[in-house]
């Protein structure tokens, strides 16, 4: 069963409860109980920008964009990196 989190409007008093879906219909009928909604905590791994291990063919795909945008960030994370590449982004960012 779902946990919802109330809040009475006369009294100002806040709590918790487990119960159906129904149930909190009938409670919250007649508009002296609401709801309370609350920010939502997601875990995820550590070190992690959100999400697991990019793939292989992911990278290959950005690569491929970062070539055809050579001025953009994106091309800066995945763009190729030989030293002519390396130098033109520096001779035109120094620009």
């Amino acid at each position: 069963m779902p946990v919802y989190d109330f809040v009475n409007t006369q009294t100002g008093e806040e709590w918790e409860a487990t119960m159906s879906y129904d149930d909190m219909k009938q409670l919250t009928a007649d508009g002296s109980v609401k709801i309370v909604y609350k920010q939502v905590n997601f875990v995820h791994a550590a070190g992690s920008d959100g999400g697991g291990k990019v793939p292989d063919h992911f990278k290959e795909v950005m690569s491929k964009i970062a070539d055809a945008n050579p001025n953009s960030p994106l091309a800066e994370k995945y763009g190729s990196k030989s030293i002519k590449d390396i130098k033109t982004r520096d001779a035109v960012t120094k620009a």
